[in-house]
């Protein structure tokens, strides 16, 4: 493994490689202990989303070989740019098309800590609702309410009820309505 940013890590601790890693032996462009791979050994600052704070170590620790002069989002690179793969450089074609179904697919990751991403598709544009119960049938929190359009949908959960307080360990159930029709997930909050 070379170029990535692991946090504490231990000789070994990688599917028993014997490199170097976590061994501070050379500095990056940033300054930053790494080892002879250019592995950091520093917390690596991620936000929930993954993207990189200020802070980062990764910011600035990349090698400017074949790099775009900007990101996906059109954000002007450092130079050197930043270290980590947040992006797909080659174009793909994404053909939209409408699910033949009406269904609450299951969320992911599944148990989880602290947030899931519930997905669920529409056949056509309808009003419909997706609320979080706890297993005992208390409504816990409103994620969607109102028209849709049809196709796929994805909403984050983030372990919290409507009033932001967050929930406690336990299994949740998702619930889709739409029309007359319902479908239901199990979820488990592990913390």
């Amino acid at each position: 493994m070379s170029y990535s940013d692991i946090w504490n890590s231990k000789l070994g601790n990688y599917f028993g490689t014997s490199d170097s890693l976590g061994v501070p032996v050379q500095v990056n462009a940033n300054g930053d202990s790494c080892d002879v791979f250019f592995n950091i050994s520093l917390d690596p600052h991620f936000s929930s989303g993954y993207r990189l704070f200020p802070e980062n170590p990764c910011i600035g620790a990349g090698i400017f070989k074949d790099a775009p002069e900007f990101d996906i989002e059109g954000t002007p690179r450092h130079n050197p740019p930043d270290m980590g793969a947040y992006e797909f450089a080659r174009s793909i074609l994404v053909e939209e098309t409408s699910p033949a179904q009406f269904a609450l697919l299951v969320n992911y990751p599944n148990p989880f800590n602290p947030s899931t991403t519930i997905s669920f598709t529409l056949p056509s544009p309808s009003r419909a609702e997706l609320d979080v119960y706890s297993i005992t049938g208390q409504r816990i929190r409103t994620l969607v309410s109102g028209i849709q359009s049809s196709g796929k949908h994805s909403i984050l959960w983030d372990g919290r009820d409507d009033s932001g307080k967050a929930v406690s360990s336990g299994v949740y159930l998702s619930r889709l309505v739409m029309g007359k029709k319902v479908a239901v997930g199990r979820m488990l909050l592990l913390k």
